[in-house]
């Protein structure tokens, strides 16, 4: 919520005054709500959403003001406001423009290079007939953008507590072929122990893009399984490509 201050004084809402000034929910909800009077705390841009993310909202008749208005409840949202109006406003556009993704459909998972090296890359772990998985947030690949250590962090909100990713490092991606259930997160059992920056609205936490989030679970008996054509790529802090990796049909990284 600290990011919006200066865009608050600007726009002469004193919110934080006045939460600060009560501990009552419900007067709570009502200032961070916004009625068909109401006023976006800040001028939100659609420049930077993804070509395809945009289409889809239009194209289901969702308005440029209520896209703002999605943008500006998520990213308040990953700050830990919430209130009941706000997410069935951005839960109801998520389940709309964004169904579950069917078999098939690539995403794209984002990971520590840590992890990758010890649980894909490692001798004892790329060898015939380990298998590779995926687990917890994923998105679908043509709903993001992969350009940086900087650009990810910031729009997949990879600020969570104990990161291991840092816009200073590099990262890898995984691209694969949908072929499990992925849910929304807030349909999971697990969503009261995720965190800030989860946002509960069914996207990543980014006040810029809007991207469609789906959670595949945190115990690796729900985790999907990598099938033959997976790629995985190792990129710097600029966004380059340093290794390139494809699953072979041995579930071996070559």
């Amino acid at each position: 919520f600290a990011r919006f201050e200066k865009d608050l004084e600007a726009n002469k809402i004193d919110v934080e005054q006045a939460l600060a000034k009560s501990d009552d929910k419900d007067e709570i909800d009502k200032l961070i709500e916004y009625g068909d009077a109401g006023a976006l705390v800040r001028n939100f841009s659609l420049d930077k959403i993804n070509k395809n993310v945009l289409s889809a909202l239009r194209k289901h008749g969702v308005t440029d003001d209520e896209i703002k208005r999605l943008l500006e409840l998520n990213a308040i949202s990953a700050d830990g406001i919430y209130s009941d109006a706000n997410l069935k406003f951005a839960r109801n556009i998520v389940e709309k423009c964004f169904p579950i993704p069917g078999k098939g459909v690539k995403m794209r998972k984002i990971l520590p290079l840590e992890i990758v090296e010890k649980y894909h890359l490692s001798s004892t772990a790329n060898v015939a007939g380990s298998p590779k998985t995926v687990g917890g947030f994923v998105a679908q690949a043509d709903h993001c953008e992969v350009e940086s250590a900087g650009q990810i962090f910031n729009d997949f909100r990879l600020d969570y507590p104990d990161t291991q990713f840092s816009k200073n490092k590099s990262f890898a991606v995984i691209e694969y072929e949908n072929v499990g259930n992925p849910i929304r997160p807030y349909n999971s059992p697990d969503i009261d122990g995720f965190g800030l920056p989860n946002t509960k609205t069914g996207m990543l936490g980014s006040d810029e893009k809007i991207i469609p989030e789906f959670y595949l679970g945190n115990n690796p008996g729900d985790y999907q399984k990598l099938t033959e054509g997976a790629v995985l790529k190792i990129y710097d802090k600029n966004g380059n490509v340093l290794k390139d990796y494809k699953l072979n049909k041995y579930m071996v990284w070559e």
